[in-house]
């Protein structure tokens, strides 16, 4: 299953955030909550800057092979 082969950490953060995951990413969207994509990432999923977001809740949109996990983040 996709959702639990897909870990984001840390959480809560306030730099960076990586994403580990067994299988291959294609694109990371970062939204408000709400619903404003605030970034969007096609590399380098181990340290993805949230340094520059604003402090609050954040979901995490990761798409692999066309199919689509949500996370929650915390940004501190």
């Amino acid at each position: 299953e996709l959702s639990a082969s897909i870990m984001v950490y840390p959480n809560p953060t306030s730099e960076l955030v990586g994403i580990d995951a067994d299988i291959p990413i294609d694109k990371v969207e970062i939204y408000s909550v709400l619903g404003h994509k605030v970034k969007e990432v096609t590399t380098d999923f181990n340290a993805i800057p949230v340094f520059d977001m604003a402090n609050g809740l954040y979901i995490l949109k990761i798409k692999s092979d066309g199919k689509t996990v949500s996370r929650r983040l915390i940004k501190r």
